[in-house]
Protein backbone atom coordinates (compact mmCIF):
# COMPACT_ATOMS: atom_id res chain seq x y z
CA UNK A 1 0.00 0.00 0.00
CA UNK A 2 2.99 2.34 0.38
CA UNK A 3 3.45 2.41 -3.40
CA UNK A 4 0.20 4.35 -4.03
CA UNK A 5 0.58 7.91 -5.36
CA UNK A 6 0.32 10.63 -2.78
CA UNK A 7 -3.22 11.76 -2.31
CA UNK A 8 -4.76 8.57 -3.71
CA UNK A 9 -6.96 6.79 -1.21
CA UNK A 10 -8.83 3.53 -1.34
CA UNK A 11 -12.24 3.94 0.18
CA UNK A 12 -13.54 0.50 1.04
CA UNK A 13 -17.16 -0.28 0.36
CA UNK A 14 -18.65 -1.91 3.40
CA UNK A 15 -21.87 -1.99 5.23
CA UNK A 16 -25.34 -3.23 4.40
CA UNK A 17 -26.04 -0.54 1.71
CA UNK A 18 -22.85 -0.97 -0.31
CA UNK A 19 -24.16 -3.61 -2.72
CA UNK A 20 -27.34 -1.64 -3.35
CA UNK A 21 -25.34 1.49 -4.25
CA UNK A 22 -23.22 -0.44 -6.76
CA UNK A 23 -26.31 -1.96 -8.36
CA UNK A 24 -27.95 1.48 -8.56
CA UNK A 25 -24.93 2.94 -10.34
CA UNK A 26 -24.84 0.08 -12.85
CA UNK A 27 -28.54 0.45 -13.53
CA UNK A 28 -28.10 4.19 -14.12
CA UNK A 29 -25.33 3.56 -16.65
CA UNK A 30 -27.45 0.98 -18.46
CA UNK A 31 -30.40 3.41 -18.62
CA UNK A 32 -28.43 6.47 -19.76
CA UNK A 33 -26.62 4.81 -22.68
CA UNK A 34 -29.77 3.86 -24.65
CA UNK A 35 -31.25 7.29 -23.90
CA UNK A 36 -28.24 9.02 -25.42
CA UNK A 37 -28.38 6.78 -28.49
CA UNK A 38 -32.10 7.51 -28.89
CA UNK A 39 -31.41 11.25 -28.61
CA UNK A 40 -28.81 11.02 -31.39
CA UNK A 41 -31.34 9.22 -33.59
CA UNK A 42 -33.91 11.96 -32.93
CA UNK A 43 -31.34 14.65 -33.76
CA UNK A 44 -30.38 12.91 -37.01
CA UNK A 45 -34.03 12.57 -38.01
CA UNK A 46 -34.68 16.24 -37.23
CA UNK A 47 -31.74 17.31 -39.40
CA UNK A 48 -32.91 15.10 -42.28
CA UNK A 49 -36.37 16.67 -42.05
CA UNK A 50 -34.86 20.15 -41.90
CA UNK A 51 -32.74 19.45 -44.99
CA UNK A 52 -35.82 18.34 -46.93
CA UNK A 53 -37.91 21.30 -45.80
CA UNK A 54 -35.25 23.90 -46.56
CA UNK A 55 -34.65 22.69 -50.13
CA UNK A 56 -37.38 25.03 -51.43
CA UNK A 57 -35.68 27.92 -49.62
CA UNK A 58 -32.40 27.10 -51.35
CA UNK A 59 -34.36 26.98 -54.63
CA UNK A 60 -35.45 30.57 -54.00
CA UNK A 61 -31.81 31.58 -53.57
CA UNK A 62 -30.85 29.75 -56.77
CA UNK A 63 -33.65 31.45 -58.71
CA UNK A 64 -32.49 34.89 -57.57
CA UNK A 65 -28.96 33.99 -58.68
CA UNK A 66 -30.23 32.97 -62.12
CA UNK A 67 -32.24 36.16 -62.40
CA UNK A 68 -29.12 38.21 -61.71
CA UNK A 69 -27.14 36.21 -64.29
CA UNK A 70 -29.89 36.88 -66.82
CA UNK A 71 -29.65 40.65 -66.33
CA UNK A 72 -25.87 40.49 -66.83
CA UNK A 73 -25.75 38.05 -69.75
CA UNK A 74 -28.80 39.20 -71.74
CA UNK A 75 -29.39 42.96 -71.65
CA UNK A 76 -32.40 42.52 -73.92
CA UNK A 77 -34.09 40.62 -71.06
CA UNK A 78 -33.39 43.34 -68.49
CA UNK A 79 -36.14 44.42 -66.12
CA UNK A 80 -38.58 47.20 -66.83
CA UNK A 81 -39.03 49.73 -64.05
CA UNK A 82 -42.20 48.08 -62.70
CA UNK A 83 -40.51 44.68 -62.66
CA UNK A 84 -37.48 46.09 -60.86
CA UNK A 85 -39.73 47.69 -58.24
CA UNK A 86 -41.62 44.44 -57.60
CA UNK A 87 -38.40 42.44 -57.37
CA UNK A 88 -36.99 44.93 -54.88
CA UNK A 89 -40.08 44.52 -52.74
CA UNK A 90 -39.42 40.79 -52.53
CA UNK A 91 -35.71 41.23 -51.85
CA UNK A 92 -36.38 43.75 -49.08
CA UNK A 93 -38.85 41.33 -47.53
CA UNK A 94 -36.21 38.59 -47.65
CA UNK A 95 -33.66 40.93 -46.06
CA UNK A 96 -35.99 41.55 -43.14
CA UNK A 97 -36.78 37.87 -42.55
CA UNK A 98 -34.57 36.21 -39.92
CA UNK A 99 -36.27 32.83 -40.36
CA UNK A 100 -37.32 31.93 -43.88
CA UNK A 101 -39.96 29.22 -44.04
CA UNK A 102 -40.78 26.82 -46.89
CA UNK A 103 -44.26 28.30 -47.28
CA UNK A 104 -42.92 31.83 -47.57
CA UNK A 105 -40.19 30.81 -50.02
CA UNK A 106 -42.68 28.92 -52.19
CA UNK A 107 -44.98 31.95 -52.27
CA UNK A 108 -42.10 34.21 -53.35
CA UNK A 109 -41.03 31.81 -56.11
CA UNK A 110 -44.59 31.67 -57.44
CA UNK A 111 -44.87 35.46 -57.42
CA UNK A 112 -41.57 35.88 -59.27
CA UNK A 113 -42.34 33.25 -61.89
CA UNK A 114 -46.06 33.91 -62.34
CA UNK A 115 -46.40 37.69 -62.05
CA UNK A 116 -42.99 39.36 -62.46
CA UNK A 117 -40.93 37.52 -65.07
CA UNK A 118 -42.01 37.59 -68.70
CA UNK A 119 -42.24 34.38 -70.71
CA UNK A 120 -38.84 35.06 -72.29
CA UNK A 121 -37.23 35.83 -68.94
CA UNK A 122 -38.73 32.71 -67.38
CA UNK A 123 -37.49 30.56 -70.27
CA UNK A 124 -33.97 31.97 -69.85
CA UNK A 125 -33.84 31.30 -66.10
CA UNK A 126 -35.26 27.81 -66.71
CA UNK A 127 -32.37 27.06 -69.08
CA UNK A 128 -29.88 28.28 -66.50
CA UNK A 129 -31.55 26.06 -63.91
CA UNK A 130 -31.42 22.97 -66.14
CA UNK A 131 -27.76 23.59 -66.99
CA UNK A 132 -26.91 24.01 -63.31
CA UNK A 133 -28.63 20.72 -62.46
CA UNK A 134 -26.67 18.92 -65.18
CA UNK A 135 -23.42 20.39 -63.88
CA UNK A 136 -24.30 19.34 -60.33
CA UNK A 137 -25.01 15.80 -61.50
CA UNK A 138 -21.71 15.63 -63.38
CA UNK A 139 -19.80 17.01 -60.41
CA UNK A 140 -21.48 14.53 -58.08
CA UNK A 141 -20.66 11.63 -60.41
CA UNK A 142 -17.05 12.80 -60.73
CA UNK A 143 -16.79 13.19 -56.98
CA UNK A 144 -18.07 9.67 -56.40
CA UNK A 145 -15.70 8.28 -59.02
CA UNK A 146 -12.78 10.08 -57.36
CA UNK A 147 -13.86 8.80 -53.96
CA UNK A 148 -14.03 5.24 -55.27
CA UNK A 149 -10.63 5.66 -56.89
CA UNK A 150 -9.27 7.12 -53.67
CA UNK A 151 -10.53 4.10 -51.74
CA UNK A 152 -8.80 1.73 -54.14
CA UNK A 153 -5.58 3.73 -54.02
CA UNK A 154 -5.71 3.82 -50.23
CA UNK A 155 -6.07 0.05 -50.12
CA UNK A 156 -3.16 -0.29 -52.53
CA UNK A 157 -1.11 2.14 -50.46
CA UNK A 158 -1.79 0.11 -47.33
CA UNK A 159 -0.58 -3.02 -49.06
CA UNK A 160 2.40 -1.28 -50.69
CA UNK A 161 3.65 0.36 -47.51
CA UNK A 162 4.26 3.92 -46.26
CA UNK A 163 5.87 5.14 -49.49
CA UNK A 164 2.59 5.21 -51.47
CA UNK A 165 0.18 8.11 -51.88
CA UNK A 166 -3.53 8.54 -52.70
CA UNK A 167 -6.09 11.21 -53.58
CA UNK A 168 -9.29 11.94 -51.73
CA UNK A 169 -12.47 13.01 -53.51
CA UNK A 170 -14.48 15.99 -52.32
CA UNK A 171 -18.23 16.40 -52.22
CA UNK A 172 -19.81 19.06 -54.43
CA UNK A 173 -23.35 18.86 -53.12
CA UNK A 174 -24.83 22.28 -52.29
CA UNK A 175 -26.70 22.04 -49.01
CA UNK A 176 -27.27 24.16 -46.00
CA UNK A 177 -24.43 24.25 -43.36
CA UNK A 178 -24.93 21.95 -40.39
CA UNK A 179 -25.13 24.89 -38.01
CA UNK A 180 -27.88 26.55 -40.00
CA UNK A 181 -29.83 23.31 -40.31
CA UNK A 182 -29.53 22.77 -36.57
CA UNK A 183 -30.83 26.29 -35.99
CA UNK A 184 -33.75 25.72 -38.37
CA UNK A 185 -34.59 22.36 -36.81
CA UNK A 186 -34.63 24.02 -33.38
CA UNK A 187 -36.96 26.79 -34.57
CA UNK A 188 -34.20 29.42 -34.71
CA UNK A 189 -33.05 31.82 -37.46
CA UNK A 190 -32.47 30.47 -40.95
CA UNK A 191 -31.99 32.57 -44.06
CA UNK A 192 -29.27 31.50 -46.54
CA UNK A 193 -29.84 34.68 -48.59
CA UNK A 194 -28.51 36.80 -45.74
CA UNK A 195 -25.91 34.38 -44.37
CA UNK A 196 -22.50 35.95 -44.90
CA UNK A 197 -20.07 33.86 -46.91
CA UNK A 198 -22.66 31.79 -48.76
CA UNK A 199 -23.09 31.80 -52.54
CA UNK A 200 -26.81 32.45 -52.12
CA UNK A 201 -26.05 35.59 -50.11
CA UNK A 202 -23.51 36.83 -52.68
CA UNK A 203 -25.98 36.41 -55.54
CA UNK A 204 -28.73 38.02 -53.48
CA UNK A 205 -26.66 41.09 -52.64
CA UNK A 206 -25.48 41.43 -56.26
CA UNK A 207 -29.07 41.40 -57.54
CA UNK A 208 -30.19 43.78 -54.80
CA UNK A 209 -27.43 46.28 -55.61
CA UNK A 210 -28.21 46.06 -59.34
CA UNK A 211 -31.92 46.67 -58.84
CA UNK A 212 -31.12 49.60 -56.55
CA UNK A 213 -29.19 51.28 -59.37
CA UNK A 214 -32.11 50.79 -61.72
CA UNK A 215 -34.47 52.39 -59.21
CA UNK A 216 -32.13 55.34 -58.82
CA UNK A 217 -31.64 55.58 -62.60
CA UNK A 218 -35.38 55.72 -63.28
Amino acid sequence: MNNWKRGARWIPCSGPGCGQRVISILCLVLLVSPALAAQRRVDDAALRTAREETEIILDLGRLLGFVHRMTQESPELDFESDQAREMLEILEEIRGTPRMTPTRARTMIQRIEDTILTAAQLAYTDRLWINAQRNDQRNTQNSRAESASSGQESASASRAGPGSSSRQGTSTEDGAPAGSLASYAAGGPYNPMTETGRRHAEDFEALYAYLQTKRVGR
